[in-house]
């Protein structure tokens, strides 16, 4: 799969409980939340920009959302220092690009959030227009798409899974809530993949959010 967080503005993925779509050898489905953030959102192009693998911290936060690499929410070694920072965060450094009851990036601290839609996919998935509301816009002249795609995968046995993820902007991949794949750039198109071998099998759910920040493209490929 590919496309955990994509940061440009139309495709904020933010649905972070997994749901039980099973997937296992043959098809993988995932189920999708689809979220628009507004243009003014305090965030939307005012971030640094670069490619970046320690924008977040290895596990998911209390409300189920990534959360911001840096000294003041607890980062330790590795921090994320590329300024400007985020700002739509919670107390304990959540990024709410994904939750339109925690976010408050609009005028006044009020959130700029709104949930559009829900849906599904089949692995492989790639969309390269992937604009509000769904997925399914020309372009993020009317706000930025946000996403989470969310899947249980069945491992029955000791079995190898890769990982193919490109996005345009950010995309962190989740396995049972710990960044396995976090990818964080602005203003280009980036890929990465993730190789990881289950000794004993099982059920891993994993979670890709995406984030598009203000391009002229959006990509999501999984």
């Amino acid at each position: 799969m590919k496309a955990f967080r994509n940061l440009i503005p139309p495709l904020s993925m933010a649905a972070m409980a997994l749901v039980p779509f099973a997937a296992s050898a043959g098809t993988i489905t995932m189920s999708v939340t689809y979220y628009t953030i507004a243009e003014t959102d305090r965030d939307m192009g005012h971030l640094a920009y670069g490619t970046f693998s320690n924008e977040v911290q290895s596990t998911l936060g209390p409300d189920g959302l990534p959360v911001l690499n840096t000294a003041a929410h607890g980062c330790i070694s590795d921090c994320f220092t590329n300024v400007p920072f985020p700002t739509d965060l919670t107390a304990s450094g959540e990024i709410t690009w994904w939750s339109p009851s925690l976010n408050n990036g609009g005028s006044g601290g009020v959130s700029d959030v709104v949930q559009t839609g829900t849906g599904s996919i089949t692995l492989p998935y790639l969309n390269t227009t992937f604009f509000p509301p769904t997925g399914t816009g020309p372009n993020d002249t009317s706000g930025f798409q946000a996403a989470v795609f969310s899947t249980t995968l069945n491992v029955p046995s000791a079995e190898a899974i890769a990982f193919n993820l490109g996005s345009d902007d950010d995309a962190f991949v989740y396995l049972d809530g710990r960044v396995r794949l976090p990818i964080g750039w602005r203003a280009c198109r980036c890929s990465g993949h993730l190789h990881i071998e289950y000794r004993h099998g099982g059920q891993p759910q994993a979670r890709i959010v995406l984030c598009r920040y203000p391009t002229t493209t959006g990509k999501a490929d999984i």
